[in-house]
């Protein structure tokens, strides 16, 4: 794996503890992240884009929390304030 497809991986994953973000470093660099997950997790979620993630969130608020506000945001990353 490119060393900048690693780096974008492990941003990820740069708040695990180390012994975390070391063993899957070691899954990365021995080609096997990717068999590892799909062992771990056979199925794969159909949420491909933004949009569909917007949907299935709204979908969800609006199930439980239908009187709240609408959400305006809804984003892949996470930032820590």
């Amino acid at each position: 794996m490119p060393q900048s497809n690693q780096s974008s991986i492990l941003r990820y994953i740069q708040g695990y503890p180390e012994n975390i973000v070391s063993q899957v470093e070691q899954l990365i660099t021995s080609n096997r992240l990717v068999n590892w997950f799909e062992s771990r997790y056979p199925e794969n979620h159909t949420i491909k884009s933004e949009k569909a993630l917007f949907e299935y969130t709204m979908a969800i608020k609006n199930r439980y929390m239908k009187k709240t506000a609408p959400l305006s945001k809804v984003s892949t990353t996470t930032k820590y304030i």
